[in-house]
């Protein structure tokens, strides 16, 4: 069995548990750690200041083995709108580019009707 140790990080804060706990497995340790998680997200992810992060970690007794799940926050409403409008943009300028093309293929095919 392989001791592992929780640690935290947020922000400028990080902490890590002075006691290990055994599990049979890494898998094992994964499925505690992502139970932990899951349970502690909620209410962490309601409080996180925009482009902020949580981590935890969960470390071997030789610091070597980690498995770590990470929780980023949503980007600022400024950030959020640029980025939506980018999208609108770009879907905006292929949907020109698919109309030039129909339009395109509609004259090449009216030329080839009056050619006949």
């Amino acid at each position: 069995m392989a001791l592992y140790f929780f640690r935290i990080s947020h922000g400028d804060y990080a902490g890590a548990s002075d006691q290990g706990t055994e599990f049979d497995s890494r898998d094992a340790a994964w499925a505690e750690m992502t139970k932990v998680c899951g349970n502690l997200l909620g209410s962490i992810s309601r409080n996180l200041k925009p482009n902020s992060e949580w981590q935890m970690e969960m470390l071997d007794e030789g610091n070597v083995d980690r498995l770590i799940a990470r929780q980023f926050s949503r980007p600022s409403d400024d950030e959020l709108l640029r980025t939506l409008i980018e999208i609108a943009l770009l879907k905006r300028e292929r949907i020109e580019r698919i109309e030039q093309l129909r339009d395109a293929g509609d004259a090449d095919r009216d030329r080839a009707r009056r050619t006949r």
